[in-house]
């Protein structure tokens, strides 16, 4: 059920996302931070809920392996190296917290400067992390649905799988190739990032619903 359990915290977390200022410039999303605290610190310790990702690949892979283990062992290395990355992607998001802290403090124009590019430079590592995590994520249902359509899975989940993981990864090089053309700031391309993956966001929560159901029921 740890996949079901994501699938439910992604869905609160993605428009919380937003809420808070995830997808605002440095500038407007320490001020969003200050006036929406408390949503902020829920949304970055809500990340954590990620790390559920684990023990639903692992448990993908003993009702898989017998299939194809090598193809297993691949989906099961990318899923979770793709959860594990929330253990410092979280408490970098918390971090725009204090920064936001001093931002609001700050005397004079030049200290909030310091803090906006502080800030600029932790939501580009951001946005390079999203980038990886996902990416991550989407080969990991590709490959995992490739097994599926001789597994214990119906045919919808495993093309339900291949078709979210192309359709995903296409998605976020997409958004990774606009950001690098346009030649935008740290920031500013993670903007891009988080803008475009915003229409396949829904892949991943539904993924993890059919195949965590399915787990469930053969478990």
């Amino acid at each position: 059920m740890s996949l079901v359990v994501m699938a439910a915290i992604h869905v609160l977390d993605f428009p919380l996302f937003y809420l808070v200022g995830g997808a605002a410039g440095p500038e407007e999303g320490l001020q969003i931070i200050a006036e929406r605290r408390l949503l902020f610190q829920i949304h970055g310790v809500l990340l954590l809920g990620f790390l559920l990702l684990m023990p639903g690949v692992l448990a993908l892979y003993v009702a898989m392996r017998e299939v194809n283990k090598t193809y297993m062992l691949m989906a099961v290395t990318v899923g979770l190296l793709a959860a594990i990355q929330v253990t410092w992607i979280s408490p970098l998001v918390l971090s725009e917290v204090v920064l936001s802290d001093g931002y609001m403090a700050a005397t004079s124009e030049a200290q909030q400067a310091a803090y906006v590019t502080a800030t600029d430079l932790v939501r580009g590592t951001l946005g390079s992390a999203f980038f990886v995590r996902f990416s991550l994520l989407f080969l990991h249902m590709l490959v995992a649905g490739l097994v599926m359509r001789k597994g214990i899975f119906g045919r919808g989940t495993a093309y339900l799988s291949v078709v979210g993981g192309i359709v995903g990864l296409a998605g976020v090089l997409a958004s990774s190739v606009a950001a690098a053309t346009i030649g935008l700031g740290p920031s500013s391309a993670a903007l891009v990032l988080a803008v475009g993956f915003a229409p396949i966001a829904i892949l991943p929560p539904i993924w993890a619903l059919v195949v965590g159901y399915g787990l469930y029921g053969r478990g």
